[in-house]
């Protein structure tokens, strides 16, 4: 089974700046596992405000991700700032959708079951 694949980008909102990005990197949860994904990026990043949504040319708001919310301290004072994080998650480095495969196949069994009078 494949790994999942998440990309980072921070903002901090005191400021009301983007300061940084981590591109594709793979994670050590399989494809089946997003819900533990999840739990384990809301304990490192703080509550979940939101999800991260893509448009398609077939469906409008596609869900790819999440963002979340913590408090966080400047490395270079003691001051602490509101730091949001949108994950998005992905199949592998080709930048596959997880949500946009999944819907695929759901709309193809529920094709599959029609066809078959279920």
């Amino acid at each position: 089974m494949a790994n999942l694949w998440i990309s980072l980008n921070f903002v901090d909102l005191t400021r009301d700046m983007r300061y940084g990005n981590i591109g594709l990197e793979p994670t050590d949860f399989e494809e089946e596992e997003v819900g533990k994904l999840y739990r384990a990026m809301r304990k490192e990043y703080g509550r979940c405000v939101s999800k991260v949504y893509m448009s398609t040319s077939v469906e409008e708001a596609v869900p790819i991700g999440w963002v979340f919310q913590k408090r966080a301290e400047y490395t270079d004072t003691n001051r602490k700032y509101l730091r949001e994080t949108w994950v998005t998650v992905h199949i592998g480095p080709q930048r596959f959708r997880l949500d946009r495969r999944r819907k695929r196949h759901d709309k193809r069994a529920e094709e599959d079951q029609r066809h078959a009078g279920g």
